[in-house]
């Protein structure tokens, strides 16, 4: 910013800009910045953030919806979803809002894949190794076979995803807690900086991913952890605040449906 004083005002709009980044898309460039690498973009990977939060959106409105039957809209919703991104290229794209249909629905097929996976996990959780395996193997299948993509190929990456990270043999690389999404969010301003400071191109690259690791795992016990754990304290409490139905069955007949109602 002191070294960029003639844009000293771009520096703020990028950051009260990307605060609506869910309503308005993404801001990638501040003048000034990153000018001499070879992409510009103060942080590129951000273009994913807002199908994030819209698709964690289209998952709150179904559990909102389906009640104890959310499972089932969660599987049609991925269904759906998955149909939809297989009919985009003979359909065409169009814009959502500031959002490409063709991304919303691919990244909302590998979204709601998960999502599958975690109403089937209680059944197939004690077997995620062979879960993990039979991913991975459908994976290389559907790539060569299937000339679309498909739900299936979402189905097969949750699964070897989620199998093999859930697996006893996997239980170490969490041991330090999980660095994942803090590499993420920096890896890209800590490999643009590397790349102007360091002039070898893989001594650049090797540091980039030492002090990226390392931001990753600060910001998962600084933050995320942290942020994590209010989700079980919160969901217990929604849920004994008013238990379906326990509300109805003290109410006189005539207010029991407009009660209903209201729960559902």
């Amino acid at each position: 910013m002191y070294g960029n004083f003639a844009h000293l005002w771009s520096h703020a709009e990028y950051v009260t800009n990307n605060l609506l980044m869910f309503l308005r898309g993404v801001t990638y460039v501040i003048p000034g910045v990153f000018a001499d690498t070879v992409r510009p973009a103060v942080n590129e990977p951000l273009w994913s953030l807002p199908y994030e939060l819209w698709l964690y959106a289209v998952l709150a409105l179904m559990f909102l919806v389906g009640g104890r039957r959310s499972g089932i809209g969660i599987v049609l919703g991925a269904l759906l979803l998955g149909i939809a991104w297989s009919a985009t290229p003979f359909l065409g794209e169009f814009e959502i809002g500031h959002l490409n249909s063709l991304d919303f629905f691919r990244l909302g097929s590998f979204f709601l894949s998960g999502a599958v996976l975690a109403v089937v996990w209680p059944y197939i959780g004690r077997h995620a190794l062979a879960v993990g395996a039979t991913g991975l193997i459908v994976i290389f299948v559907i790539r060569n076979l299937v000339p679309i993509d498909t739900m299936f190929q979402s189905l097969a990456v949750a699964a070897a995803t989620i199998g093999f990270g859930s697996s006893k043999a996997m239980a170490w690389f969490s041991k330090g807690g999980d660095a994942s999404y803090g590499m993420y969010v920096l890896a890209w301003p800590v490999q643009q900086f590397s790349m102007l400071l360091i002039e070898p191109f893989w001594l650049s690259m090797l540091a980039a991913f030492l002090i990226t690791t390392a931001l990753g795992y600060g910001t998962w016990h600084g933050f995320e952890k942290r942020a994590m754990s209010y989700s079980n304290r919160f969901a217990p409490n929604l849920r004994s605040a008013n238990p379906p139905g326990q509300l109805a069955r003290t109410l006189p007949a005539d207010e029991r449906d407009q009660t209903r109602v209201a729960e559902l």
